[in-house]
């Protein structure tokens, strides 16, 4: 009996302890994330957007001139440039953001369509091709192409060789639907959303019981009874 106890007492030690240390670690993640704080030192913001970071698809700017003026304080360290703590890599564009840091940025890719004469569903790219869960069509085209920093590509070829992802394009979409550069409407079937600018049109589908596929097409794609079945 007494070794069944200590037993039990031995394992309710280390229960403790593992929630112990599971709290420690929770504390200093959220500890890390409510400490980045962005000073803004800027008095007179000269009305031009200013760049002052990059990555392999944004530019990114800020709404004025402010990039010797704009500081971001992480944990306890002194306050950096934000431009700097970018380019030294010790902090993420995600993480700024998510501190409230605003800014424009600009995909440095850019989707090309040429519309066909005959309006139909073709497979862009099928589930099997892939490997993602869900097919990729185009819509009253005959050819949709991507330039990615200067690089030509058809879009089969740049989604297929991870030149760029789909999420990214409708990231991209998303993000100008907020300047009024895309339009976007959502449909209350479980979450199909569909994203229309001058050039072409994006349909997301997400429907509780249909699918999640995605159609590319022109000016005429809608959201009917042929589409995300």
């Amino acid at each position: 009996m007494k070794k069944i106890k200590w037993l039990t007492i031995w394992n309710l030690v280390k229960l403790l302890s593992l929630l112990l240390f599971i709290i420690f670690i929770l504390s200093v993640f959220l500890n890390q994330n409510n400490s980045i704080k962005i000073i803004d030192n800027t008095e007179n913001c000269a009305e031009s957007l200013e760049q002052f970071y990059e990555d392999e698809h944004y530019v990114y700017y800020f709404p004025c001139i402010q990039s010797e003026t704009v500081y971001v304080k992480i944990y306890n360290e002194p306050k950096i440039l934000i431009k700097d703590a970018l380019k030294s890599n010790k902090i993420t564009i995600d993480q700024l953001e998510g501190a409230g840091l605003k800014f424009y940025k600009e995909a440095k890719f850019e989707l090309n369509i040429k519309s066909s004469d005959k309006c139909k569903v073709n497979t862009l790219i099928s589930k099997e091709e892939s490997k993602l869960d869900y097919n990729i069509y185009s819509y009253c085209l005959e050819e949709v192409s991507i330039v990615i920093n200067e690089n030509f590509y058809t879009l089969k070829d740049a989604l297929l060789t991870s030149k760029i992802n789909m999420d990214e394009i409708i990231n991209k979409m998303e993000y100008d639907s907020k300047y009024g550069q895309t339009i976007k409407d959502a449909f209350n079937d479980g979450g199909t959303t569909i994203y229309k600018n001058f050039s072409y049109s994006i349909l997301k589908c997400k429907k509780l019981l249909g699918t999640n596929d995605i159609y590319i097409g022109n000016s005429s794609l809608g959201y009917g009874n042929d589409f995300c079945e």
